[in-house]
């Protein structure tokens, strides 16, 4: 389970700071009785895993997925889905060309 600490923390790691908004707004709406097992940046976009499914925090991991993929995931700006060291991310024009 991860806690809104250890999210931040994933994020950190996996170097996208830019999405800490759309965590924030995720935990301040997550049930309690629902957990987060996993996030994660797959093709471009968030990607959250939850433990039970949840049709309304299903919904909001939708909403917040989409959204990530007009984000960029290093500095939150606004942003389009690059293809970078063999990889799809969702980068600002400044990141892009780093």
């Amino acid at each position: 389970m991860l806690n809104y600490e250890a999210a931040l923390q994933v994020l950190a790691n996996q170097n996208l700071p830019g999405w800490q908004k759309l965590i924030t707004r995720f935990y301040d709406q997550l049930p309690p009785s629902v957990e987060v097992e996993a996030l994660y940046q797959k093709w471009g976009g968030l990607h959250i895993d939850i433990y039970p499914d949840h049709p309304e925090v299903a919904r909001l991991i939708d909403q917040l997925e989409q959204e990530s993929r007009s984000l960029c995931e290093r500095c939150g700006e606004l942003a389009k889905e690059v293809q970078k060291n063999g990889g799809t991310h969702t980068l600002c024009d400044f990141h892009a060309n780093l």
